[in-house]
């Protein structure tokens, strides 16, 4: 699946040091969140580098109105300090090789740095160019049947973008329960994503079965580990669309 961007979006190449050494609920098991300890070690620098290019958005430097709807579902963390579970925005982004965690985030949930990697950040349309090393932290976390996920993910301070999601219209309400569709509409109509996952590790929330559903607005329907997803362009202005207090009930 292509991702799907704004008109400001943007593909950038990253240079990435490479390490040379070694539908019912679930409700979430919280054995696995003690091993976050394990990860508290002292981060080893990498040397080596390979290039790999990095398609996808500039979450910090997008302007301009949103001109489509991009995946964007949610994970369940544990806050160590409140000790309660909290959700977090997630952007899909399959043209994006590598995968971006908020610094805020990772601090907030207790992240240690596991590895140092030397990242070069080429971004196009611009001249500037960005070269330091990256700390890479692992999260633990939930999806949206309580079944665990952990990722590997590089701190990057570029998720200052707050996006709209779809509201869903009359005819596409009516077309999903007519195909007895079942999908998630109690949503917020704005979120801000504090994780960009990349294709290295955003193709297995797409589950097995890769396949969507396109909807009479134009918009197309993926179900995925992260929840029911909206995604693409609404082909033509519509009037008949619920608010999702409206249409949750």
């Amino acid at each position: 699946m292509q991702e799907s961007t704004s008109n400001n979006g943007s593909v950038k190449a990253i240079e990435v040091g490479v390490n040379k050494s070694k539908g019912s609920k679930i409700e979430p098991s919280y054995s696995n969140t003690t091993e976050l300890d394990r990860f508290r070690q002292e981060p080893t620098e990498q040397s080596s580098t390979m290039k790999v290019i990095v398609g996808g958005i500039r979450l910090g430097t997008l302007k301009g109105s949103q001109t489509s709807f991009l995946p964007i579902g949610e994970v369940t963390v544990l806050d160590p300090k409140t000790r309660k579970l909290e959700k977090i925005s997630v952007l899909l982004s399959t043209g994006t090789s590598v995968s971006f965690i908020d610094p805020a985030l990772a601090k907030t949930l207790g992240l240690r740095t596991i590895k140092k990697s030397k990242l070069q950040v080429h971004t196009v349309l611009s001249e500037e160019v960005e070269e330091e090393m990256f700390c890479e932290v692992k999260l633990d976390a939930w999806d949206a049947e309580g079944q665990p996920l952990s990722w590997t993910l590089y701190l990057y301070d570029i998720f200052h973008r707050t996006f709209t999601l779809p509201l869903i219209s009359l005819e596409d309400i009516k077309f999903m329960r007519q195909n007895n569709i079942v999908a998630d509409f109690n949503r917020k109509l704005t979120v801000k994503p504090s994780i960009q996952l990349g294709c290295d590790q955003a193709w297995p929330i797409f589950g097995s079965n890769q396949s969507f559903v396109r909807l009479p607005s134009g918009l197309r329907l993926l179900s995925t580990r992260l929840g029911s997803l909206f995604i693409g362009r609404i082909r033509s202005p519509l009037t008949d669309r619920l608010s999702v207090d409206e249409h949750s009930n």
